[in-house]
């Protein structure tokens, strides 16, 4: 296992040979079996060794169930990883299990359903507060759900916990997020990152944010970030609306374009890489490709009426065309869901007055305004946590004993190859 490590970390295809070694004389070995899934090998070769050992103890008949799913995990499966991780959650034998728990939330995570991700994450970590996979995943899907207080929480349990930790790679992800998030300390949040990145060379959510925080000051460095994470893990979606955002950002289309059809190709036509594909259709002035960029939208929101992201371009969409009927169909679907959504409500209002309903206008301003009010009351306990958090990532720091630089400079840029990638169904074509 020793020397499997050893071979790992430096990219020795012999690794694979040592995990194999391992699982012949200790087949429930499951740090072994986690390794060969990673090294992308496959599920039958795996079963193959551990199969016998099955067969004659009963009671681990549920491991060939979880080996499928962990593969499945790693892969663009992530449907049936959490279907099979389902069948294992809801088993009598697994009930509670720390293990199944984790790996189901970290499904949802991938599959883009935050809320699921975040209350499995939370059903982990309560049953067992030491536990470290999974921490960086938990903090970027509490980032993404702006859920600052929960970011909070966690950082001061692991701050707690500091000398324990500080040789592996999700604490410091947790702690870059909370720096980067409550007080913008750049250069801190950096570090934390940057650390994580030193502790596990492959953790895709410590080059997601280490990308992110450079994408505004340093975006050639930014690009090396997500595409070292998108080497790391081609199923996942994260590094390559990334990608596209920066190519994007710096005029690049085609690349755009390109980042694009490669979540087509690979991750299917689904809600995400639908909208990803739109929002590259919008930003073309020259072809006025508004068309494609609403077709593409109407796909998403019909398979996913409550995925926001396309419904509110949708909507902008059908209100620059006065189309009002349509635009509030799609809306108030949206808000059976989130109800106390401002940007929605504000949306509808102006639906609503385009077809000349001034009371129903007026109903959803009066909402906006009790919900702008309401998010106003709570400004001054807002303030209150930012002053904390400003203190809290201080004490990071000294509990630590960190010295915090500031972010190096640009490395030499990445070398980008164009690629004639092409949505072909339906005869779309982004480009």
């Amino acid at each position: 296992m020793a020397l499997g490590e050893i071979y790992r970390l430096n990219g020795n295809p012999s690794a694979v040979h040592c995990f194999k070694e391992v699982l012949k004389e200790s087949p429930f070995a499951l740090t072994a079996i986690h390794h060969l899934i990673r090294l992308d090998v496959k599920v039958t070769d795996i079963l193959n060794i551990v199969n016998p050992a099955i067969a004659s103890t009963p009671a681990m008949a549920w491991l060939s169930t979880w080996i499928r799913a962990q593969s499945a995990l790693q892969s663009i499966q992530v449907s049936n990883a959490i279907a099979l991780l389902r069948q294992l959650y809801d088993s009598t034998q697994l009930k509670g299990n720390v293990e199944i728990i984790t790996s189901l939330a970290e499904a949802y995570y991938y599959s883009g359903d935050y809320k699921k991700a975040i209350q499995y994450f939370k059903k982990a970590f309560t049953a067992d507060p030491m536990l470290i996979r999974g921490l960086d995943c938990y903090a970027s899907v509490l980032a993404k759900e702006n859920q600052l207080k929960e970011l909070e929480n966690l950082s001061n349990q692991l701050v707690q916990r500091a000398d324990s930790l500080e040789s592996v790679a999700e604490p410091w992800v947790v702690l870059s997020y909370y720096c980067f998030l409550s007080n913008k300390k750049e250069s801190k949040s950096y570090f934390f990152a940057q650390k994580a990145c030193t502790l596990s060379n492959n953790s895709v959510e410590a080059l997601l944010l280490k990308g992110t925080i450079l994408s505004e000051s340093k975006r050639s460095e930014a690009k090396t970030c997500f595409l070292e994470a998108h080497s790391n893990a081609p199923h996942r979606f994260e590094p390559i609306k990334c990608l596209t955002e920066v190519y994007l950002a710096e005029s690049q289309k085609q690349l755009a374009a390109n980042m694009a059809n490669v979540a087509l190709k690979t991750l299917g036509h689904s809600p995400r890489t639908l909208t990803l594909v739109a929002t590259v259709f919008l930003t073309d002035s020259v072809n006025n490709e508004k068309s494609k960029a609403k077709q593409a939208l109407e796909r998403a929101v019909k398979q996913d009426p409550t995925y926001l992201n396309a419904v509110y371009l949708l909507s902008n969409l059908y209100l620059e065309d006065k189309s009002y009927d349509k635009a509030v169909e799609i809306l108030n679907k949206a808000i059976e869901n989130s109800e106390s959504n401002v940007k929605l409500h504000k949306i509808l209002s102006e639906c609503y007055t385009g077809r000349n309903e001034h009371e129903k206008a007026s109903h959803h301003r009066s909402i906006v305004s009790k919900l702008e009010l309401s998010y106003r009351n709570s400004s001054e306990g807002s303030q209150r946590l930012e002053h904390q958090s400003h203190i809290a990532g201080d004490n990071v720091s000294s509990t630590l004993d960190l010295e915090v630089d500031d972010i190096p400079p640009s490395d030499e840029d990445v070398d980008e190859s164009e690629t004639d990638v092409v949505w072909s169904d339906d005869n779309y074509s982004v480009t």
